[in-house]
């Protein structure tokens, strides 16, 4: 089984953490991948196999499902976990901006034309993020 951070209600400080049956330790360096990269998932493994009460942990990182934008650019946070990142459209090849909801929100990942994205509530914060992201690039959205 893998886990993802949304699994883990999106946490944002290490420690050991109620899970499943049992409770999950989940270290700094974790927690600093997931920062970077919110879809990463990690191999859930037992710590003490033969114990009764289970205890996990978070063993080696899989890599990330084609769809997901490899090198996509975290261009915003919100406080209830919406990700939106400057990437690849997967389909047209096209720079983009990749919504991540969520996990209460469904967590679908979608694609936005850039200047679409830009036309809709153009004074939210995500917005906003993108335009200061492409004045520091001299007024383009690419990566």
């Amino acid at each position: 089984m893998d886990v993802c951070w949304r699994d883990l209600h999106d946490i944002r400080e290490p420690g050991d953490y109620p899970f499943r049956d049992g409770t999950i330790t989940v270290t700094f360096a974790e927690i600093a991948i997931w920062k970077d990269n919110p879809a990463a998932r990690f191999q859930l493994m037992r710590k003490h196999p033969l114990q009764e009460r289970l205890s996990y942990a978070l063993g080696r990182q899989f890599e990330e499902k084609p769809a997901a934008a490899a090198n996509a650019e975290i261009i915003y946070t919100s406080s209830n976990g919406d990700s939106w990142s400057l990437a690849r459209d997967p389909v047209s090849g096209a720079a983009a901006v990749m919504h991540r909801p969520n996990r209460q929100s469904g967590g679908q990942v979608s694609w936005i034309e850039i200047d679409r994205f830009l036309r809709n509530d153009p004074q939210g914060p995500e917005h906003q993020a993108l335009r200061q992201l492409m004045e520091k690039r001299g007024g383009t959205a690419t990566f």
